[in-house]
């Protein structure tokens, strides 16, 4: 396996940002995306890329916000500020003590000129800091003509739907462009896999079946010690499942855990459970089991739209109005870990990895099938293997 590493993936998002940035014009931009999918990392290199430019490019701030007190959110923004060297651009910024102080602050530095970035935003959504939202509504607002920008970004889905979208929230309305960040697109897991010299096709289905898209997951992949590749394809993949998902110190062992309890909340963990238990449930399947909701249909919407967690299969000849249809867990990661680490968190090492190798061994079936070259350059979700030495 290759210790090597690069930025995948990313190039339209970054070539949207950086025009943005670079535009000398107010903006105020929202980047989303799930746990792990690469929106810091995406932010890092735009910033990194402008503040390599020439004499005169704008200066940037990255304030990554603690879920914590009040105290301890304006201390790292101070911090942040002293650090990147900006406080002659933010007046008194030694007295900053409080969020208004703390909203002031960031709106003297978009007059200046300076790109501002609050990472983890949707800790404002809940807690002491869900004043935040309405302070920095009433800057916003007197910042049409200010040289600087303002992005926000947050991991945790449904709370910065919430807080931007919701029409009764301060921010509804305010944002000047919205960029999601999704899993890769298949060309993208190849050239990963070449990268990290995988070559058998059955060991890059078995990687998709543990990682699906998400960036952070493979990069962990590259970084830990792997498996011996001259091991044959079932020894690859328990040493694999062990390393990475097993051990008491591997490094998604909790990961599922992490997600839904970061992500899904209340009737969304609820509805999540119930599709991931029972495996395919109808529409009415899911609205009788769940009696107390008057409808199931906007919480499936954000599971299988915004959040990518849950799809809709329907007949292959079904028209769009058919009721005929089922949903399932779509996640290729949430998929695995739900089917072999989760159940079997109380019991021994060598029963969690032989769980865990015969999920891959059903999701190989899949092999059978070809991926048409059309579908090159789309989200990767549900993947058939693809073999590019063969022509049909």
């Amino acid at each position: 396996m290759a210790n090597t590493w690069q930025f995948y993936g990313c190039q339209a998002y970054m070539g949207s940002l950086l025009e943005t940035m670079r535009s000398g014009q107010w903006f105020f931009g929202e980047i989303t995306g799930r746990r792990r999918i690469g929106k810091t990392t995406l932010i890092r290199q735009a910033l990194a890329t402008v503040g390599r430019e020439i004499t005169g490019a704008r200066e940037v701030l990255l304030v990554e916000m603690p879920d914590s007190t009040v105290d301890d959110v304006v201390s790292e923004f101070r911090t942040a500020v002293l650090q990147a060297g900006l406080e002659n651009k933010s007046a008194g910024i030694a007295q900053v003590r409080d969020l208004p102080g703390m909203a002031t602050s960031i709106s003297s530095l978009c007059r200046a000129g300076v790109i501002v970035v609050l990472d983890e935003l949707q800790v404002c959504h809940r807690g002491p800091l869900r004043g935040f939202p309405s302070l920095l509504k009433q800057r916003i607002d007197r910042l049409h003509d200010a040289k600087g920008g303002l992005i926000v970004m947050g991991s945790v889905q449904t709370e910065m739907e919430a807080l931007l979208h919701d029409r009764r929230t301060p921010l509804f309305g305010r944002t000047t462009f919205n960029m999601k960040v999704g899993p890769w697109d298949l060309k993208t897991v190849f050239e990963v896999c070449s990268d990290q010299q995988v070559s058998d096709p059955s060991r890059w289905l078995t990687l998709w079946t543990l990682f699906g898209g998400v960036p952070k997951y493979w990069n962990l992949f590259s970084l830990t010690e792997g498996p011996d590749p001259d091991h044959d394809w079932s020894e690859w993949t328990e040493d694999l499942c062990a390393r990475l998902f097993l051990r008491l110190d591997a490094p998604l062992r909790n990961e599922g855990e992490v997600l839904l309890g970061r992500e899904l909340r209340g009737n969304y963990l609820s509805l999540f459970k119930i599709i991931a238990t029972r495996g395919e449930c109808s529409h009415t399947e899911l609205r009788d089991t769940l009696p107390g909701l008057s409808s199931v249909g906007p919480y499936l919407t954000s599971l299988s739209g915004d959040l990518g967690l849950v799809e809709k299969e329907m007949p292959v000849f079904a028209g769009d109005s058919t009721r005929n249809t089922r949903y399932i867990v779509a996640d290729p990661f949430m998929r695995a870990w739900l089917a072999a680490v989760r159940p079997q968190s109380g019991t021994d090492a060598r029963h969690l990895r032989e769980k865990h190798r015969h999920a891959c061994c059903r999701g190989s079936a899949l092999w059978k099938e070809l991926l048409p070259s059309e579908w090159y350059a789309k989200p990767a979700k549900r993947l058939p293997v693809w073999v590019p030495e063969i022509s049909l």
